[in-house]
């Protein structure tokens, strides 16, 4: 009693119409009856009885009743010294009991670890963990088509289990030799069987060297690791957060949970296979991943690149030959400034595809503000060009065109554009004759074709390129322009596609330690040439891309020069890259462990 500080019993004796009974008056009181019985076994018999006041909104109430061998005062079911509940069995392991003084839980962890069962089932506890699945179990259901396969697969299974728990035991069971153990073990590493299979090999083999999914803070870490940055990163960061959030790791709005994560609260069990849902996950990350790496790696000097060491942006399996030219203009007025430049190549099937290509990063019209109109622009134009191509094999000359000459020779193939406003599809250049000699011009960031049909043997090609810069224009030392030839056909045995070969078998072996074999070198090869041919073809000589830049670039620092050497892709190299990048990241390969 808080008031007198008596103590009291929570409960009387009251009569009820078949008798007396004790009556608790507390929902948490308890009444205890300790009996002095010798051994032997015993049925307990209590009569209850209930009382409820009319009115009273439940309906229902509980009791318990509890057998102990022993008796607890004060309403404490713990005595100093105790090492075991009072209120459960005396405590015991497989049929021996526990009669020492120390610890029981102690003693219980030795009991087990001294089991013969422990080591096995500690390599079954850590199995899911190292291969991506369940342990096996023994088929049951012998009139299942493949029953033979899963008893062939559960029983070498079995063996690999004795194995490892063998020299776990042996090793002082250390968890970090077992683990090392499991995964250099066949069932972890295999990839590829060499021999014939019959039909229950084949099932039993399903689950040998399948690959363990990656968590998705484990896919976030190896983006990390292998590209230098992870999905939907912003490297900047910002002041709120001590490590950048990624998709994966976001509180708001992340992946993790559609990825087969866990939350340790409403999902505690992750996925070990990959769903519909999953695979929609990988797709996107690899579609906005795989540009932002390739953009933001190539955007760097090559000897600060973590990921395309092998190549420049510019490199493609089909060129035999380029050479950039930046265009000194020193002249004020609008005439033309001409410039010879050679460029030697070999043909070693057949080929001979000259393309020009005007590369200057600046705007190649600029207005003049101060004097233009609503109806009228007025402003300053600079432009680069053709005047004049040569070839020469062996020193001979075997083909020879003039600007004059381009639309009539049946080799010319210029770049094409749309307008928006009538549809009609035009040229994106013009020959000026200004000065006397004609000059095919292109338009700013445009290029053109010839396409001679050259045989095997050493070539150098003449260019007589031109810049003109109208009167006015506020800079004029800006201009660029490139030469290449490119081969009809792909020769894997090229300097430019050895290199993109190097650079696919560099970027497979960071990625998923794997070793390309000829045949998907061949087909990737051929996959790159196809993909940067028609994205040229169709989308112009720009990467516009369909992911998030300014995770990777600033452009509140960067020019628009700088922002349109970056995204300029006349070669297609950045999307085709960019291919490749995204089939690597969705791969099972890359995926999976």
């Amino acid at each position: 009693d808080n008031d007198s500080g008596e103590v009291r019993p929570r409960g009387y004796l009251t009569q009820i119409s078949q008798g007396t009974a004790y009556s608790l008056h507390h929902w948490s009181s308890w009444i205890s009856f300790d009996f002095d019985l010798p051994e032997g076994e015993y049925e307990f018999v209590v009569n209850l009885a209930t009382q409820m006041d009319e009115g009273h909104p439940e309906s229902t109430m509980t009791t318990g009743l509890l057998w102990s061998e022993g008796f607890y005062s004060g309403g404490s079911q713990y005595q100093y010294g105790d090492t075991w509940y009072r209120d459960m069995r005396s405590p015991g392991f497989n049929g021996k009991a526990h009669t020492s003084d120390g610890d029981s839980i102690q003693w219980l962890g030795q009991q087990i670890a001294n089991d013969p069962r422990f080591a096995k089932a500690t390599v079954k506890f850590w199995w899911p963990a190292v291969f991506g699945a369940e342990a096996l179990v023994a088929p049951t259901d012998r009139s299942l088509p493949d029953y033979e396969g899963q008893l062939l697969a559960f029983n070498a299974q079995e063996a690999l289990v004795e194995e490892l728990a063998a020299a776990f035991i042996s090793g002082g069971y250390k968890l970090k030799s077992l683990l090392a153990d499991m995964v250099v073990s066949p069932w972890f590493r295999t990839t590829e069987v060499s021999q014939e299979l019959s039909e229950t090999q084949q099932k039993a083999l399903i689950t040998v060297g399948r690959g363990r999914l990656l968590t998705p803070e484990e896919l976030d870490r190896k983006n990390k690791a292998v590209f230098g940055r992870t999905w939907g990163e912003n490297t900047r960061g910002n002041g709120y957060n001590y490590k950048n959030p990624t998709n994966f790791s976001s509180v708001w709005g992340g992946y993790a949970s559609f990825y087969g994560g866990i939350d340790s609260a409403a999902v505690t069990k992750r996925n070990r296979e990959k769903t519909p849902l999953m695979s929609n996950v990988s797709e996107k990350m690899a579609v906005e991943l795989a540009c932002q790496v390739v953009v933001e790696d190539f955007a760097k000097p090559q000897v600060d690149r973590r990921v395309f060491t092998e190549v420049e942006k510019a490199t493609n399996p089909m060129t035999l030959a380029r050479e950039d030219y930046v265009l000194d203009h020193q002249n004020s007025s609008d005439q033309y400034q001409f410039y010879e430049r050679s460029l030697d190549f070999e043909v070693v099937n057949e080929g001979g595809m000259l393309t020009f290509e005007d590369t200057t990063t600046g705007n190649n019209c600029v207005q003049d503000e101060e004097n233009s109109t609503e109806d009228e622009w007025r402003g300053w134009c600079r432009h680069t060009g053709v005047a004049n191509v040569e070839v020469y094999k062996s020193g001979r000359l075997v083909k020879a065109l003039s600007a004059n000459e381009f639309r009539d020779s049946g080799v010319f193939f210029p770049q094409l554009w749309t307008d928006n406003q009538t549809g009609e599809v035009r040229e994106s250049g013009f020959v000026d004759s200004r000065g006397g000699k004609a000059v095919y011009m292109n338009w700013g960031g445009m290029s053109f074709s010839l396409d001679f049909d050259l045989g095997p043997g050493d070539y150098t090609l003449t260019v007589e390129l031109a810049s003109q810069v109208e009167e006015g224009f506020p800079d004029t030392d800006l201009q660029s322009a490139s030469v290449l030839v490119r081969t009809e056909n792909l020769d894997v045995s090229s300097v430019n596609a050895k290199a993109v070969t190097a650079q696919l078998e560099a970027l497979h072996m960071r990625a998923t330690g794997n070793i390309l074999s000829d045949d998907m070198k061949n087909r990737l090869l051929e996959a790159f040439v196809d993909y940067a041919s028609t994205t040229v073809s169709e989308e112009g000589t720009w990467f516009n891309g369909h992911c998030d830049f300014s995770e990777i670039l600033d452009n509140s620092l960067m020019t628009n020069e700088e922002s349109r050497r970056i995204r300029r892709d006349s070669a297609g190299s950045l999307r085709a890259w960019t291919l490749m990048v995204h089939a690597l990241m969705n791969s099972y390969s890359y995926l999976h462990d």
